[in-house]
């Protein structure tokens, strides 16, 4: 507002301050009326260019005024002298002006439309930001949601059940599917030292049937996780995030490895990653307890529950805390002291998970190791065993 109030004011001085200087040196003398009249119109095109139409009528309303004053009572005789050259200055100064002041008018219109435009975009881009920060809510909550380790789990024990190796490959590839966003994965079985054929997919993997060591076809993680014998966490590899999940024998030989191809999200928040390690962890558990639970039990004391010998189950036991320990895995275990016996073991183990195995030190002591467990939950665990009444003591155990 104080800006147009302000131009107000200069145009009609601008126009004050440059006649009355053209008079000024006229009336000095310092230009005759021909050479006036050319410097009249020169200044009249500058303010109809500077202002427009407004411009054009100030310059012919000072510039008429300017030559009565010279010419007194012939002005009217001085026009009509030059009528020709009156028209064509009068035509051309309003011509430039409307030109002038349209083209001002269309500037400002658009840029008025925007700024309008712009103020649009600005709200459509909070509004978008804003349904894109619900939209990443609500992945994040699907991602984080604690019940699905629980579901999943729940899926997973299903699948004890299971004799069929073909069929269970394919459920357990459904699982990591439908709880951990996995679209592609391969089960492979090693052939030979460097061999390995496929015997279960998810998806429309872009793996061949057999994969052999030397080849530009073989996942380096697939090297990796024959070689360590572990889970490799997931890793960018060619543009992929991957993981590999190897089944592994009691006597450490390489059986099965399983081969996360692709997951759904590429950005991967830390939810997730945690919830594929746990699901990692739970099936190599499902495939090793279910497709070698023959070869185990030649470990185990007893043959309906699965308890390692004292011979063995100092070895087992360690190899098992250290994996967890490795990849920052939760677990806890219990000490249970009294007399041990199959009928012992089979109550408590119904009374505990799956996943949660039995170790014998002594025949008056065994150690009971908590998968995927905190702290928190050891004393509900600890109830939970001694209701069943059983003439045993327990307490935690750190391996000591």
């Amino acid at each position: 507002m104080n800006r147009r109030w302000l131009k107000s004011i200069i145009f009609p001085c601008e126009l004050i301050v440059v006649y009355g200087l053209l008079w000024f040196l006229h009336e000095q003398g310092i230009t005759n009326l021909k050479f006036h009249i050319l410097i009249l119109c020169f200044a009249g095109i500058l303010f109809t260019l500077y202002y427009g139409v407004r411009g054009a009528l100030g310059a012919v309303l000072c510039s008429g005024l300017s030559i009565y004053a010279f010419e007194g009572q012939y002005f009217f005789a001085f026009l009509a002298r030059n009528y020709l050259e009156s028209s064509f200055y009068l035509v051309t100064i309003l011509v430039t002006g409307f030109v002038r002041s349209g083209n001002e008018l269309k500037t400002t219109s658009t840029d008025l439309t925007n700024r309008i435009l712009q103020k649009r975009i600005e709200s459509l881009s909070i509004d978008l930001s804003e349904k894109d920060q619900a939209l990443r809510d609500a992945f994040h909550d699907v991602l984080t949601d604690m019940e699905s380790p629980k579901i999943m789990y729940q899926a997973l024990r299903r699948l004890s059940e299971i004799t069929d190796n073909v069929t269970l490959f394919d459920e357990i590839l459904y699982v990591l599917y439908a709880h951990c966003h996995v679209e592609k994965s391969n089960i492979y079985e090693p052939v030979s030292r460097h061999e390995f054929r496929r015997v279960s997919s998810f998806g429309s993997t872009a793996l061949p049937d057999v994969l052999k060591w030397k080849t530009d076809d073989m996942p380096e993680i697939l090297r990796v996780a024959a070689s360590e014998g572990e889970v490799i966490i997931p890793r960018e590899l060619g543009n992929k995030l991957v993981m590999a999940i190897p089944i592994m024998s009691s006597s450490e030989q390489l059986r099965y490895i399983i081969i996360v191809e692709e997951i759904r999200f590429i950005n991967l928040s830390d939810d997730l990653i945690e919830l594929l390690k746990i699901a990692a962890f739970w099936v190599k558990q499902v495939i090793e307890h279910q497709l070698y639970r023959e070869e185990m039990r030649q470990y185990s004391q007893y043959a309906s529950v699965v308890i390692y010998r004292p011979d063995v189950a100092g070895k087992i036991l360690k190899r098992n805390i250290a994996r967890y320990r490795r990849h920052g895995l939760p677990f806890q275990m219990l000490h249970i002291s009294g007399l041990i016996t199959e009928r012992l073991i089979r109550k408590l183990s119904e009374r505990l998970r799956l996943y949660d195995e039995f170790y014998m030190l002594t025949g008056s002591e065994a150690v009971i190791f908590l998968s995927m467990t905190e702290a928190d939950y050891v004393d509900v665990v600890m109830n939970r065993l001694a209701s069943t009444g059983a003439d045993i003591t327990i307490r935690r155990y750190d391996g000591r």
